[in-house]
């Protein structure tokens, strides 16, 4: 812990000593491979067993004889055996390195495991954001029907303000675009999937000298855009098709000719931000296509995204009430999240798909490793701008561990094409 305060304090421009000491005491190689000596061990649930047969406390199973341990051959990363394979294993047993947390999250079997008393959770409520959804499958959640949707959403009252984890989002951001990836020079900004314009303010301050650009899927978003930040109306823009179309216009608002945006945009922007629309989108590919079309060379595209790397509490509450499910695309969903979500990826995934797209790899910072679903479960109804306050823990003291419930990542755009 005291080697992670002092990673995020040097990326916060801290000054302190504690890397000179810990180095001298450790060795000459102080940095996030320290925390991979301190936390790479592996990890088990439930604790070590002893022979000769154990009962699974989790799902009452008796443990194979020993020499029987397929099941550690199965679960251990890239199909290596450790020395912990001669320990009886279950067929839900986890074994998971915190260092490679991404790239096992893969390897959990998303099938449900043997029946338990502890599994038998009541059925979870549906999301409030259910009532706005057509009776259909996600994977018609497409096209006109997903801008029905918002559309409908936003001629309401759908995030028109900063409470619990969007305000330990914008916290969260506030210091990821300057500090980690110091992106505040960029001179023109495109906020893909823009809403009616909730980050504007945080853009207007870590983009300072930017000329801020809007698109979204949704027309009645823009519209309420365009009257609350009027200075902004004239470069708005909606999304068809998975592709920036033209300028959004209206018999009331017309376009500025002298900064209206013509149908072509490609290499214009020198960073595009996407906040919570990756999970969103029906063609991942087509999306992460279109944000790299739009990119300057050496551009940079920064996004949030719910995370699905193991390990955070969120995580582990699906695991034991069985509330993983699989999507049709091979990924998966929690579900009891807004029906819209089609996917939530791990940071290796997501990784992955920019990489495929044309960027470099990505750099993550990570949120919601505790303290977002606690507050959620426990204060956002009575207390809400307090709970946002907590949630903003998880990035400020773990954000460099990848157990979270949400990522932050940023990628560039190659300067030379490939």
């Amino acid at each position: 812990m005291k080697a992670l305060s002092a990673l995020n304090a040097a990326e916060d421009g801290s000054h302190v000593n504690f890397l000179q000491q810990e180095s001298s005491e450790r060795g000459p190689h102080l940095s996030e491979t320290l925390l991979d000596s301190n936390m790479g061990r592996r990890l088990r649930v439930p604790p070590p067993w002893s022979p000769p047969a154990q009962t699974c406390p989790v799902c009452g199973q008796i443990a194979p004889p020993s020499s029987q341990f397929a099941g550690s051959q199965e679960w251990a990363a890239d199909g290596a055996i450790s020395e912990e394979a001669q320990e009886p294993t279950f067929p839900h047993d986890r074994i998971v390195a915190t260092t490679q947390i991404a790239r096992r999250i893969p390897l959990i079997k998303l099938s449900n495991p043997p029946p338990s008393p502890i599994q038998a959770t009541p059925p979870q409520p549906p999301h409030p954001a259910a009532a706005d959804i057509p009776r259909m499958s996600t994977t018609t959640l497409s096209g006109s029907n997903l801008r029905a949707v918002y559309d409908k959403r936003y001629a309401g009252d759908y995030r028109e303000s900063l409470s619990g984890y969007e305000y330990a989002r914008f916290r969260a951001l506030g210091h990821f675009i300057p500090h980690v990836v110091k992106a505040s020079k960029a001179r023109r900004v495109l906020d893909y999937g823009c809403g009616s314009g909730l980050h504007i303010p945080l853009w207007e301050s870590v983009f300072p000298s930017a000329e801020l650009h809007f698109a979204d899927l949704s027309g009645k978003a823009i519209e309420k855009l365009r009257v609350k930040h009027p200075r902004h109306a004239a470069r708005t823009s909606l999304i068809e098709n998975d592709r920036l179309a033209a300028p959004f216009l209206t018999p009331a608002m017309p376009a500025c000719p002298t900064s209206a945006e013509t149908t072509d945009a490609a290499n214009s922007f020198d960073a595009i931000v996407s906040i919570e629309v990756m999970e969103h989108v029906e063609h991942l590919d087509r999306y992460l296509t279109e944000i790299h079309r739009l990119l300057a060379p050496g551009g940079i595209f920064i996004w949030t995204t719910p995370c699905a790397n193991a390990l955070s509490v969120e995580h582990l509450y699906n695991i034991v009430t069985r509330q993983i499910d699989p999507t049709p695309a091979g990924s998966r969903r929690w579900r009891w999240e807004d029906p819209t979500h089609l996917r939530r990826l791990t940071s290796a995934e997501a990784s992955a798909a920019c990489i495929a797209a044309g960027f470099e790899p990505p750099r993550f910072r990570f949120r919601a490793h505790f303290f977002s679903f606690v507050c959620t479960k426990l204060m956002m109804k009575h207390w809400p701008r307090a709970a946002g306050e907590v949630m903003r823990l998880d990035y400020e003291w773990f954000r460099r561990l990848p157990n979270g419930a949400s990522m932050i990542g940023a990628a560039r755009k190659p300067t030379v094409s490939p």
